[in-house]
């Protein structure tokens, strides 16, 4: 079976095309992809989606520098469930966006950064919103995540519900899984610690509001290995 490409559209306006008619696009960027990166070619089919739909397209011309594609099959996007909401500490760069690209791939609502005590000061950019769409063209996840303002981790935690932390001293994970899935939980809000660690103060803040405490494994994480191994279990398993 041939892999189907995906690529996200940022004219709303393909919005307003239905199954079995022709778009022609003139966007020179989104043709090169189409053409150079993913090299499809006439007869092919992939998809395009947009912040509200996903469309199966195929290509049935390209004429100079137009690229006229039939819809399909059209349909809404639907995120992931349950809701996963990210309170994100700031990290290293590379390793900020690492998280923020596996996050998005899967299926995280929104991610929150947060200003922890031992947090790295960082300077959010558009770059993130391009990881972001690089993360769901990947994975096939058509919904992309929105970054909330950075924000100090005191001020939204009382605004958390259902807060699972996953800290080396929680209960095992398997163990708060079950306790998930018998409350049959709507949402939920996840946090880790940033690189050098919560302080002693926001830990006891913390484990105040938190819901459940979870450990991921006997061995301590990185940060950025934390929240994809957590998203990934969450994921998988609710």
């Amino acid at each position: 079976m041939k892999h189907e490409f995906a690529l996200y559209y940022a004219d709303n306006e393909f919005n307003n095309v239905s199954v079995k008619s022709r778009v022609i696009l003139s966007d020179a960027q989104f043709i090169h992809r189409v053409t150079h990166v993913i090299r499809q070619k006439v007869n092919e089919q992939f998809i395009i989606f947009t912040t509200t739909h996903v469309y199966t397209v195929i290509i049935i011309e390209q004429v100079k520098n137009k690229l006229i594609l039939e819809v399909i099959e059209k349909k809404k996007s639907a995120p992931c469930a349950p809701p996963i909401y990210w309170l994100l500490p700031l990290l290293e760069r590379a390793y900020f966006e690492e998280a923020v690209y596996n996050l998005a791939a899967m299926g995280a609502w929104t991610i929150q950064p947060v200003i922890t005590e031992k947090s790295k000061s960082l300077r959010m950019s558009d770059r993130l919103n391009r990881i972001m769409i690089a993360a769901c063209e990947q994975a096939k996840q058509f919904v992309i995540p929105e970054i909330k303002p950075v924000t100090h981790l005191d001020t939204i935690l009382n605004q958390s519900k259902n807060l699972i932390v996953f800290d080396p001293t929680g209960k095992p994970c398997f163990t708060v899984l079950s306790e998930l899935k018998q409350k049959k939980i709507e949402s939920l809000t996840c946090l880790v610690g940033p690189e050098a660690g919560f302080s002693v103060a926001e830990q006891e803040k913390i484990f105040v509001h938190a819901s459940y405490i979870c450990a991921l494994t006997p061995t301590i994480l990185r940060a950025v290995d934390a929240v994809t191994v957590s998203m990934g279990i969450m994921r998988s398993c609710l």
